[in-house]
């Protein structure tokens, strides 16, 4: 990344010298990239001069994942359906590789084991960490017959090895309550598959073993918890660290400008924007109140 912004520098003369309202233009964790940016031009510089230093020391693209997404929330104004305003409809850009193919576009798509997409519900990954942690759960569950393990090794168990990867990165997720609920319930239906126990309401009519979920987390286990305060007590650390950083870090310019002035949108506010779900830092700050 040093090489591509050395070489932007040299070659963005050439675009139009517009400020861009974005703190940061890309983002990378080892070969895994995302570049940002509010003008094509400026996008597919970028993303030429990357193409160009990889093929210098015999690396290619992966064009199965390489892929360009809309960072506009989607809403009917977004996606021209709107029939009682003025349809603010967007289109994403079309940015090439050098052999001149395009690069496919798409809803969203998996970064560091997070899907990122138009929605801004956090509900659609919520649920697809859900399924891989059931998933995950029946997988133990067999594996568990005739161990004579006991339940509180069990969500032990579950806490570790399906916990953490359902709640992963969870953190930086804007979530509403409902949202969080969701996460809650899930642990105990995850909870309860593991342990065997059937729902509540089918254990009182079939004659089963009748536990409820608040007595499931009262067996003594090493800090079980709601998961949703889990992820409440990451978001403040998180949002700890960020006021730590350096003022140049991008964990911190991303959240603040002028010191810690929580960072604003300069422009109009985004169509299909919810006022109810606000912004991370003041869900962060809530969290640490309640804390």
């Amino acid at each position: 990344m040093e090489g591509v912004d050395r070489q932007y520098r040299v070659e963005s003369s050439i675009l139009p010298n517009t400020p861009s309202p974005l703190p940061t233009t890309h983002i990378f964790y080892a070969d895994d990239t995302i570049f940002l940016s509010t003008c094509p031009k400026d996008l597919q510089l970028r993303f030429s001069i990357l193409e160009a230093l990889a093929a210098k020391v015999g690396l290619a693209m992966n064009r199965d994942k390489t892929v360009v997404t809309l960072a506009k929330i989607k809403s009917k104004q977004t996606l021209g359906t709107t029939v009682r305003s003025t349809s603010r409809k967007i289109e994403p850009y079309n940015i090439y590789y050098s052999d001149g193919s395009n690069v496919k576009v798409v809803e969203g798509e998996e970064y560091l084991g997070s899907r990122i997409s138009r929605s801004q519900s956090a509900m659609p990954e919520i649920g697809r960490r859900i399924g891989l942690g059931l998933a995950r759960t029946k997988d133990l569950k067999s594996l568990w017959k005739g161990t004579g393990i006991s339940r509180k090794r069990k969500i032990e168990l579950c806490d570790s090895l399906i916990g953490t990867k359902v709640l992963y990165g969870l953190e930086t997720m804007n979530m509403l309550p409902r949202e969080e609920k969701r996460i809650d319930v899930a642990q105990m239906r995850i909870y309860r598959t593991a342990l065997g126990l059937a729902p509540p309401y089918i254990a009182t009519q079939k004659g089963f073993e009748y536990i409820k979920n608040d007595d499931i987390l009262k067996i003594p286990t090493r800090g079980a918890v709601k998961w949703s305060e889990r992820v409440k007590a990451t978001r403040v650390r998180l949002l700890r660290d960020c006021r730590n950083a350096a003022p140049e870090e991008p964990i911190r310019v991303v959240l603040y400008q002028h010191g810690f002035v929580a960072r604003k949108w300069p422009g109009r506010k985004l169509p299909g924007a919810s006022n109810k779900r606000g912004t991370w830092l003041q869900t962060a700050m809530a969290n640490e109140n309640e804390q």
